[in-house]
């Protein structure tokens, strides 16, 4: 939605790296549970058949790619709101 209509502050790097929190902690949670109930909610996270070694190197992936990602699209903002400043 941001990048049909951003929103009407910048939004600092710290701020997005936020965005990062929640699947930072569902991860753990969806691997305990998963342990106890016997399901994962994704493929990737079933550490039954993927294990926890490659389930760990898929999520910090993921992680790094979603850490650049917000950062790129917070720095898209700020660009954005100063070209309209301008």
């Amino acid at each position: 939605d941001w990048l049909v209509a951003p929103p009407p502050r910048a939004v600092r790097a710290r701020e997005a790296l936020v965005w990062v929190l929640f699947p930072a902690l569902y991860v753990p949670y969806s691997l305990i549970r998963g342990a106890v109930v016997g399901w994962y909610p994704y493929p990737f996270l079933n550490a039954d058949v993927q294990g926890y070694g490659n389930v760990a190197v898929t999520c910090a992936v993921m992680l790094v790619g979603l850490v650049v990602l917000s950062a790129l699209l917070a720095a898209w903002i700020r660009i954005e709101r100063q070209q309209r400043s301008a």
